[in-house]
């Protein structure tokens, strides 16, 4: 099995721990630490705002979070952003490399992670969410993928797309499947597999 099995969305709850979840979705530090045992969490300190091309959090607020939770074991790392658009926002990857810096600034132990649109800002599946995977290379420790190869309403599912998203970050540089047992800095992983892809 992964090492690290992340849920979004989780909530607290220990039956999530109990059906193999050990990697849970929290915003808040006594959640974090009231966590069964065996588990860590994803920290959401916020997002990127595509509308306004800026941060949902200050610098400032950002710096006072991570601070207080720098040598938290219950803390495997802080999710910055969950589908930034580089289309609509040129400067978003320079953007998300400053608040990678600046979290590591303070708590240089942890993993950031981020999360791509992987399925397209003209349409479905469309081949500028592939084209974007480049933009991000460097910019968090983490970069995870969301391939969606089924959608409701749709008669049948498009599996080729998972691996036209894999390709692209092969093209980026030479990926390296980890399968979740470790998390290489600047890794671009297809989230939706469980794959980790070194670029």
């Amino acid at each position: 099995a992964p090492k690290y099995r992340y849920l979004y969305n989780s909530g607290s709850s220990t039956a999530i721990a109990q059906d193999g979840w050990n990697l849970y979705d929290v915003s808040s530090k006594s959640v974090a630490d009231a966590l069964p045992a065996g588990s860590q969490s994803l920290y959401w300190v916020g997002d990127y705002n595509n509308s306004t091309c800026s941060w949902d959090m200050s610098d400032s607020a950002v710096s006072s979070e991570v601070q207080s939770m720098v040598g938290d074991s219950k803390i495997f790392g802080y999710f910055i952003s969950d589908e930034p658009n580089p289309y609509a926002c040129p400067n978003a990857p320079a953007q998300h490399k400053a608040r990678t810096a600046l979290i590591h600034s303070i708590d240089p132990a942890k993993q950031v992670v981020i999360v791509l649109d992987s399925n397209g800002f003209s349409g479905r599946n469309t081949q500028d969410a592939l084209d974007q995977i480049p933009l991000w290379k460097g910019t968090a420790d983490v970069i995870g993928l969301d391939p969606y190869p089924c959608y409701q309403g749709s008669a049948s599912c498009d599996f080729s797309w998972i691996d036209r998203t894999i390709q692209a970050v092969a093209l980026t540089e030479s990926p390296r499947e980890t399968y979740r047992s470790r998390v290489k800095p600047g890794s671009i992983a297809a989230s939706v597999i469980g794959m980790f892809c070194t670029v």
